[in-house]
């Protein structure tokens, strides 16, 4: 990967993490905070309410490590079920949007980082369009 290539992306996961969400309704929410054996951790592009047997951060975590609480550069908010994307998320999961879609207008691209490009776009969107609007 070219160096300016390498540096932005690195920017971006330092600033992001790597991110790439279940939305959850009203009542899944409730019955999570309801829930005192879960614990609440915020997020940049999500919230996690932590349960260590569904935590699919703790999938590349050596055995040995003591799971009692997540591993957040290792998030998967798309997919993991602890995860929770609300309104609140939306501007930050914008600026993902945008910064993959500027990282687009490098020429020097290969295929296969123009795919891991749209996949990520996409996966966002995704996740932006699934949050609720909040209620007043």
């Amino acid at each position: 990967m070219p160096p300016k290539l390498t540096a932005e992306f690195t920017r971006i996961r330092d600033e992001l993490g790597d991110f790439p969400g279940r939305t959850v309704d009203a009542a899944r929410l409730r019955a999570m905070f309801a829930n005192p054996a879960r614990t609440y951790y915020p997020g940049v592009l999500n919230d996690c309410y932590f349960d260590a047997s569904t935590a699919l951060c703790l999938s590349r975590r050596p055995a040995a490590d003591p799971d009692t609480e997540p591993v957040m550069n290792h998030c998967q908010p798309a997919k993991c079920p602890n995860s929770c994307v609300l309104p609140q998320h939306r501007p930050a999961i914008d600026n993902v949007i945008d910064d993959a879609r500027q990282l687009l207008t490098i020429r020097r691209l290969t295929g296969l980082q123009r795919t891991a490009l749209h996949q990520q776009i996409d996966q966002m969107q995704r996740m932006r369009d699934q949050t609720e609007e909040p209620t007043r």
